[in-house]
């Protein structure tokens, strides 16, 4: 998790949170064949480590499991990318989850419930259904 400007203006809530993920996967990617190499040489497969994406924009969500192209052009393309990386086994899965369950408002807003994070932290593992 990252928090950091996007590489474009924005002009939806729905564009923010696919750069998001966008820029999110760029970087898991990049992490998953450096630990790859790191373990197995440089003819390690990538999908010994699974990429699973979690989002909380329920638009988003639908969006990329949805047949209907999105309108604006510029976003058209960053959710055929992220289609692209699921249906290439890039990305093992998206799964929604309600915004009370999203981990990382403790670190962007004041006064969000921070038991979640600290629980993820201490015991090392995410209990994600």
């Amino acid at each position: 998790w990252a928090a950091n400007k996007l590489s474009r203006v924005s002009s939806s809530t729905l564009e923010s949170e696919t750069l998001a993920v966008c820029d999110g996967l760029a970087h898991a990617e990049e992490l998953r064949w450096t630990i790859v190499e790191l373990l197995y040489g440089c003819d390690g497969n990538k999908n010994l480590i699974s990429i699973v994406v979690f989002t909380d924009s329920k638009q988003l969500y639908d969006a990329i499991h949805s047949t209907k192209p999105v309108k604006n052009h510029r976003l058209r393309r960053d959710i055929a990318n992220i289609k692209e990386r699921l249906e290439n086994s890039s990305v093992s899965e998206i799964r929604w989850i309600p915004t009370e369950q999203q981990l990382a408002d403790p670190l962007t807003k004041a006064g969000a419930d921070c038991r979640k994070l600290d629980l993820v932290i201490g015991t090392g593992m995410l209990h994600a259904v």
